[in-house]
């Protein structure tokens, strides 16, 4: 079982989808690149880089769900 990040923070929220659990409770950011975010899921623990589609460029090796 994953546990919740250091770095997570609930002031620090991104009102996405979760993509494994399908929850809306709100993601936890992580850490964030030109275009996407490392978020974590309060409710199944998943730990993911999202493409929000929104900017340009994807960093060199960044795998996402």
């Amino acid at each position: 079982m994953t546990s919740l990040d250091p770095a997570a923070d609930p002031a620090r929220c991104v009102w996405l989808t979760c993509t494994p659990c399908k929850s809306r409770e709100g993601l936890y950011l992580l850490d964030a690149q030109p275009r996407f975010v490392f978020v974590q899921c309060p409710t199944c623990m998943a730990r993911y880089w999202l493409d929000t589609g929104c900017g340009c460029g994807r960093p060199e090796g960044l795998i996402t769900i």
